[in-house]
């Protein structure tokens, strides 16, 4: 513990962090060691593949509530029983559960969207559209195969390290792994030199495919990948400043025949009572605000739900749930009406100003005279219809100091026919004037939300509690947090921009607090 207060102490051997805030967090990752029971066990148990009902439905229930219906134009959704639905798109048939890289993470199971239809009882018209990839996919792994082998494996790939610039001599390392693809970051491995090379190995087969030339279908091909270290010149210079960084992939991707994956979506989704294009978050979404009016009726933003996807979005558009995702972000209709448009990217002489200083997403939409958002901040629609009633605050209404607090309430009524979640969202509103010299502040500031699940015909009641970190403003000159003084407002809705309550509070006396 010594150790860490050095690291916190300032040039005059001074702790610029109280010592009970630096023991409180250690105490927390203590307190972590201890629940996984690494204590009485300190090793790494070996990766173990449990399946857990109670789990995947917390998982199915979480991803369910994260899906966001930005438009359904005609209340088209949900899609009724016994209809016939045709899916298009990659993403139709594949299973994408999250990014790649260091954001990925293997699951248990997953299913695709057109199964998870089959579960429910819908005829589908199956249509895969025109790829769109990031990078070209790896190949299936049931056509790659190791290269002294004629049945297939786990690891196909043969990955050789020698040491020095010539590939085949002083070898340093090998061995095998699933795709022909790795990675080394920061760190190369402690039995390579700073100058050495790779090369994986594997064979083809099975395949008719298009890279730089076309293969043959029935033909077996053996691919080796050669590389080398990068020169130390190019490496010790920006913007890799010496940090390893290095690696090699082969992938594969089949020759489309872009017209007539075009007609194939057409004619399924001409035969099908509902068409379902399953996109990616690519530019294709980005556009939705100016082209999209009479194409795309209804729209459900899925974000990335984890291994029960398809079980969360098909019970969204199914309405088995009721759609309840709130965006954590403005939508804006063009680039043009985003807030750093006029400043980004610096100009000749390199100088980026950030003129919009607090005026970032929701802040710029809300701002009187600025352009609107297409899909305002915390915006998400329903199969049902929710409205905000008697918000008030319960008790005192005055701040008097930094340990004070207020709780406001508010009723929200279910006026639709179907149960569903909804978001309360409490928004805090400054005095007038209010806020350091040149930082004028926003509008409206979301300080607290709830989500409440209501029967239909059903009234709800929620409170929040609010107190120092909704009303405060950080002072440079005077190095501690300011709450000015005045009458301030918490406005309760169901978006940044509906706001259907207004309660009261204020502060009768300007105070002053510190943090750690």
């Amino acid at each position: 513990m010594e150790d860490l207060r050095i690291c916190f102490q300032d040039c005059e051997g001074r702790l610029t962090i109280r010592e009970d805030v630096i023991d409180k967090s250690a105490i927390r990752v203590l307190d972590l060691a201890r629940r996984l029971g690494r204590f009485e066990n300190p090793e790494e148990p070996p990766k173990r593949a449990v399946e857990d009902a109670a789990r995947e439905g917390f998982i199915k229930e979480s991803g369910a509530d994260g899906i966001t219906l930005l438009k359904n134009q005609g209340d088209v959704l949900p899609i009724k029983r016994g209809s016939t639905v045709a899916l298009v798109g990659q993403h139709s048939w594949s299973v994408v559960l999250g990014g790649g890289g260091s954001a990925r993470v293997d699951a248990l199971h997953a299913i695709s969207p057109i199964q998870g239809f089959r579960n429910l009882g819908f005829t589908n018209l199956e249509a895969r559209g025109v790829p769109v990839f990031g990078a070209v996919p790896h190949a299936d792994p049931s056509i790659v195969f190791p290269r002294d082998r004629k049945t297939g494996s786990s690891r196909p790939v043969k990955l050789e390290w020698p040491n020095g610039p010539i590939v085949g001599t002083n070898l340093a390392h090998k061995g095998t792994i699933p795709q022909a693809e790795y990675m080394t970051k920061e760190k190369r491995p402690e039995y390579l030199d700073e100058d050495f090379s790779t090369r994986i190995t594997f064979d083809l087969r099975h395949l008719e495919k298009r890279v730089h030339q076309r293969l043959e279908k029935g033909r077996r091909y053996g691919i080796t990948l050669e590389s080398w270290a990068c020169d130390p010149a190019i490496l010790n210079a920006g913007p890799i400043f010496g940090k390893m960084f290095q690696g090699s992939a082969v992938r594969f991707h089949e020759a489309i025949d872009v017209a007539a994956r075009r007609a194939e979506a057409a004619e399924a989704a001409a035969a099908a009572d509902y068409a379902v294009v399953c996109v990616g978050t690519t530019n294709e979404t980005e556009t939705e605000g100016f082209d999209r009016d009479t194409l795309a009726a209804q729209y459900d933003l899925a974000w990335f739900p984890g291994q029960e996807t398809e079980h969360a979005l098909e019970a969204v558009l199914a309405g088995v749930v009721n759609p309840s995702g709130r965006l954590p972000l403005s939508w804006p209709r063009r680039v043009e009406d985003g807030s750093s448009f006029e400043n980004f990217p610096a100009g000749e002489n390199s100088l980026l100003r950030y003129d919009e200083r607090l005026d970032v997403g929701c802040r710029r939409h809300n701002r009187p005279g600025n352009p609107a958002a297409l899909f305002p901040f915390d915006f998400g629609l329903s199969y049902t219809t929710f409205a905000v009633t008697g918000a008030a605050v319960l008790g005192s209404s005055a701040l008097k100091s930094a340990n004070d607090s207020i709780r406001v309430s508010a009723e929200v009524v279910n006026a639709g026919s179907r149960r569903g979640k909804v978001v309360v969202q409490f928004y805090v509103a400054f005095p007038e004037g209010a806020g350091t010299p040149g930082r004028q502040r926003p509008v409206k500031e979301l300080q607290a939300f709830t989500k409440v699940d209501i029967e239909a015909g059903q009234t709800a009641q929620t409170t929040v509690q609010s107190g120092k970190f909704a009303v405060s403003v950080y002072d440079e000159a005077k190095a501690r947090w300011v709450t000015p003084d005045g009458e301030y407002r918490m406005l309760v809705g169901l978006s940044s921009v509906d706001i259907q309550q207004t309660a009261s509070f204020s502060v009768s006396k300007s105070f002053t607090w510190t943090s750690v």
